[in-house]
């Protein structure tokens, strides 16, 4: 966001509102953080710096979103960010309890093929409540990082460490829809010419809606 970071690689934070995205932002970045409304409008964002294996990187904390198909002010700010700030990695965070409500997300962020990386935040509360997630098996299932955590505690901050340092870019896997609206998505995305940050697939389902 500002212009002396702008050469540093950039990780930056979506997500529900309410998941712990300032929690993680606070652990990795520490007591250093400027908030600055984001330019012509009125939603603030939060952007710091932190350090890993002697790499600096950018923060950039978005506004809580719930799909790239935005409908607030708050969400079009969270893709703006997404396709103008060139994110090195982005980091989606999601709540535990919840994560069934919070997964299509993930998907839409995977099939836009951005450099991505899950975590699954707030799994003491969830395994409290009785709950037992595979995050093995859904990082299998999903093609990119999927790392447990508990923010709060710093519980999975080392392995985010590590997976934004080891992180490299390969395809990211197809989710296939009902026949006919593959299709259309096929139809749809041929037409488009140019170079775009979101895979032509996303931007396709993305125009079908309406958007």
């Amino acid at each position: 966001m500002s212009d002396s970071a702008s050469s540093l690689p950039k990780v930056i934070l979506v997500g529900h509102p309410n998941v712990g995205k300032s929690v993680l932002f606070n652990a990795l970045t520490g007591a250093y953080a400027t908030v600055s409304n984001y330019p012509g409008t009125s939603v603030e964002v939060s952007s710091g710096h932190c350090v890993i294996a002697d790499q600096r990187y950018e923060i950039l904390d978005t506004p809580g979103m719930y799909s790239l198909m935005p409908i607030t002010e708050e969400e079009r700010v969270g893709r703006q960010i997404l396709l103008h700030e060139d994110p090195q990695i982005v980091v989606h965070v999601i709540d535990a309890r919840n994560i069934e409500r919070m997964l299509p997300m993930t998907l839409q962020l995977a099939e836009a093929g951005l450099p991505l990386v899950l975590v699954v935040n707030i799994l003491d509360e969830a395994e409290r409540l009785g709950m037992k997630l595979d995050l093995e098996q859904l990082q299998q299932r999903l093609g990119v990082p999927v790392i447990g955590a508990v923010m709060k505690r710093k519980i999975g901050l080392d392995e985010l460490h590590a997976a934004i340092k080891d992180y490299r870019v390969c395809p990211h896997k197809v989710f296939t829809y009902r026949e006919d609206l593959e299709q259309d998505i096929t139809t749809v995305a041929k037409q488009l010419r140019g170079e775009y940050r979101l895979s032509k697939r996303a931007l396709g389902m993305l125009l079908i809606q309406g958007d």
